[in-house]
């Protein structure tokens, strides 16, 4: 994702990431035996249709010309988000003894990352580490609830895919205009309407 955006920028990277959602909703079909219905094909449209818009920026075009250089760090991207979530449901059906593997998972991954940064002799930063701590605290407490509704929707998994990514990109959108000041265009807002009518419609399926 680092490399990714470094590459090819935040736009065409979250672009990649977000459209990883295929992956996950073919094996929810495929290796899952989800039922596929036509309220559920509906529901699912619209969440492509949302994803599309709510990425839409005018700059994308250019971003895109210049991705052609490194293909393979957006391909990583998209295919590593799409795996990771498919891992993430394989995680929920362990039932309660999941939180086991999240926090083992966490601590290698923290190890390993410690070991990095020694072996590249970062500068430490006390100010860097306290967002550190934060963020990882705040994508703990996401991937729990995130295999949490795994469980709790467990012959649907479709409905947490789809709802996961189509509601933290119509959140951070929001986040966005109110916090940082950024503007929507007409198709961003249309995006956001569609993310609305995705998540009820795949909800009351």
């Amino acid at each position: 994702l680092g490399r990714a955006i470094e590459s090819v920028g935040i736009v065409a990277t979250d672009a990649a990431q977000r459209l990883s959602l295929i992956i996950p909703i073919v094996a929810a079909f495929l290796l899952f035996g989800e039922v596929l219905t036509s309220t559920r094909i509906f529901g699912l449209l619209l969440g492509f249709l949302a994803l599309g818009a709510l990425i839409y920026r005018p700059q994308q075009g250019q971003i895109s010309r210049q991705a052609k250089h490194t293909p393979l760090w957006l391909f990583g991207v998209w295919a590593g988000y799409g795996i990771i979530d498919i891992l993430f449901k394989q995680v929920a059906k362990q039932g309660t003894a999941f939180p086991l593997t999240l926090f083992v998972s966490f601590g290698l991954a923290g190890l390993l990352l410690f070991i990095y940064l020694l072996i590249t002799r970062v500068r430490w930063q006390g100010n860097a580490l306290a967002a550190g701590l934060l963020l990882g605290a705040l994508n703990m407490g996401n991937i729990y609830a995130y295999v949490r509704a795994h469980q709790l929707l467990s012959e649907s998994p479709s409905i947490v895919f789809t709802g996961m990514n189509v509601g933290v990109i119509a959140v951070a959108t929001l986040i966005g205009v109110g916090v940082f000041k950024e503007s929507l265009n007409r198709i961003n807002v249309l995006g956001l309407l569609l993310a609305i009518c995705c998540v009820a419609v795949l909800f009351l399926a």
